[in-house]
């Protein structure tokens, strides 16, 4: 089963890279395989990454993931974490342009 990853670094001041990997769409629920996962690494240790479970808490963490199995939970994802940056950009105001994707050197 191939696995697709990227991974892209954002920059202000502070520094996060981002991570994404999945098997795709694999015909169904988590009992079919697919699998997707996100991960935030805290690359230069100057975000403030803090993580909340419904179990426990840790303050100043330098990656998290979050992992999803199955199509349309990857589909939801991926839609959920536009939303929220959406919504994070418009609270930003003018700072915050929307991420422009460089052009793929392998295509």
């Amino acid at each position: 089963m191939p696995v697709h990853r990227d991974e892209a670094l954002f920059e202000d001041a502070c520094h996060l890279k981002v991570a994404v990997a999945t098997t795709g769409e694999m015909g169904g629920d988590a009992g079919h395989g697919g699998w997707t996962e996100i991960t935030l690494i805290n690359s230069e240790g100057n975000c403030g990454i803090e993580v909340d479970t419904a179990h426990a808490h840790a303050s100043d963490v330098d990656q998290v993931t979050i992992r999803v199995r199955g199509d349309a939970e990857m589909v939801v994802l991926a839609n959920a974490l536009e939303w929220a940056g959406q919504r994070l950009r418009e609270f930003a105001g003018e700072r915050a342009e929307p991420f422009a994707e460089a052009e793929d050197p392998f295509p």
